[in-house]
C-alpha cells in the first residue's frame, strides 16, 4: 500500500456568536479539536474493483476514521441499473463499520439509459436508488451509524434525503446531490421535460441546501465547512454536450458557492469524485477570474485505481488544518 501525504494550511478567522441547532454542539474549549475522516468514490466500478473492494473495506475499518464518505458511482456506466445491482453494492458498503454517508453519483442513475439501452428510465432508478440507500432517512449507513440532519424534514424538498449534515469537533460536514453527465443534463434518446424538470428541482434543492448550511455555520461559529459530491464541475467531458452547451448544469452552485465562502472566510473543503485521481488543488475563481483562496478541493481515486483518502483535521494544534493520506 503506498502512501501520499498532502498538508494545506488554511487560515481561521474568529467569529463569536452561539445558537441551538439540532446537530450536536461543538466540544466546549479545552477538547480535543483533531479527527479523521475517510473519503471514497467510484468504486466499486468494475469486476475486478469487486474483487478488491474488501481490501479496501478492511483498510478502512482497521484505520478507523471517525467516519467515512463515498461520493458516488458504485458502478460504472455500461453495468446494468439493476435492483440485484443496487442490492448488492449496499451490502458491500455494510461492511464498513465506521459511520458511512453515501452521496449519489450519475452511474447509478443518471446514466441508466445506457445499459440496456433506453430500457431503464433514470428518474424511476433514482426513486429506486433512494429507497435502498436511504433505508432510515436521517441515519447514516455504515454498522455504527449517527443521526444526521436532512433536507427532506423542510418544507417544500420532501424526497432530497440525500441532502444530508452533520457536525464533527466544530467543522460542519454538508452533502450535495450533484452528478456528472453534465448534472443530469446530457441528452438521450428518451429524454422528456420531466427529466429537464428534476435538474431544475434538484439544482434548487441543492443550492437551498448550500445557502442553508452556510448560515448555519456563520450563526453556530463553525471552524471549517466540508462540502461533498459526486460530480467534478471542472472537468466537463465534452462528449456530453452533443453541441455547443446551453450550460454544464454546474453553473448555480459555482456561483452560490462562491458568494458564500467569501462571506464565510474560513476554510472549506470541496470533496468529490468523477474524475478518478487522487487530487488536491484550489480551483474555485470569482467572477473576475481570482482564486477564492479559502476554498480547498479534494478528488479522491476512482475505477481502475480502487483506495481511499484519509483526511486528519486538525483545527488548534498544528498550522495546517487539513491534511489528506492516500491508501491505495
Amino acid at each position: 500500500m503506498k502512501h501520499i501525504l498532502v498538508i494545506l494550511s488554511s487560515i481561521l478567522s474568529c467569529l463569536a456568536c452561539g445558537f441551538s441547532s439540532a446537530i450536536p454542539p461543538a466540544d466546549p474549549p479545552g477538547l480535543a479539536s483533531s479527527f479523521s475522516f475517510g473519503v471514497m468514490g467510484d468504486a466499486p466500478y468494475s469486476s475486478q474493483n469487486e474483487s478488491e473492494f474488501p481490501y479496501l473495506v478492511d483498510s478502512i475499518n482497521a484505520q478507523s476514521p471517525d467516519f467515512v464518505i463515498h461520493v458516488g458511482d458504485i458502478k460504472d456506466s455500461r453495468t446494468e441499473c439493476s435492483d440485484s445491482l443496487y442490492a448488492n453494492r449496499f451490502d458491500a458498503l455494510k461492511s464498513i463499520v465506521p459511520p458511512l454517508i453515501y452521496v449519489p453519483g450519475d452511474n447509478e442513475w443518471t446514466d441508466c439509459h445506457r445499459e440496456p439501452r433506453n430500457v431503464n428510465d433514470p428518474l424511476e432508478r433514482l426513486s429506486a436508488l433512494r429507497k435502498v440507500f436511504y433505508p432510515l432517512p436521517g441515519r447514516s449507513l455504515g454498522t455504527n451509524n449517527i443521526p444526521l440532519e436532512i433536507q427532506a424534514i423542510n418544507p417544500g424538498w420532501p424526497e432530497f434525503v440525500e441532502h444530508q449534515r452533520w457536525q464533527n469537533k466544530n467543522v460542519l460536514f454538508v452533502t450535495i446531490h450533484m452528478v456528472g453527465s453534465l448534472n443530469g443534463l446530457s441528452l438521450f434518446e428518451n429524454r422528456t421535460e420531466l427529466h429537464d424538470a428534476e435538474v431544475d428541482r434538484r439544482i434548487g434543492a441543492a443550492t437551498a441546501w448550500l445557502r442553508s448550511s452556510f448560515e448555519k455555520a456563520r450563526i453556530e461559529s463553525v471552524s471549517a465547512v466540508v462540502i461533498a459530491t459526486h460530480a467534478d464541475p471542472w472537468n466537463i467531458d465534452e462528449d456530453d454536450w452533443d453541441g455547443v452547451p446551453p450550460r454544464t448544469g454546474f453553473e448555480e452552485f459555482l456561483d452560490v458557492l462562491v458568494t458564500e465562502s467569501q462571506d464565510f472566510n474560513k476554510p472549506v473543503l470541496i470533496v468529490n469524485g468523477d474524475s478518478h485521481k487522487f487530487v488536491v488543488d484550489r480551483p474555485l475563481v470569482d467572477s473576475g477570474g481570482a482564486t477564492v483562496t479559502n476554498v480547498t478541493r479534494l478528488v479522491t481515486y476512482g475505477d481502475e485505481e480502487v483506495g481511499w483518502i484519509e483526511v486528519t483535521v486538525d483545527l488548534e494544534n498544528s498550522p495546517s488544518v487539513f491534511s489528506f493520506e492516500g491508501h491505495s
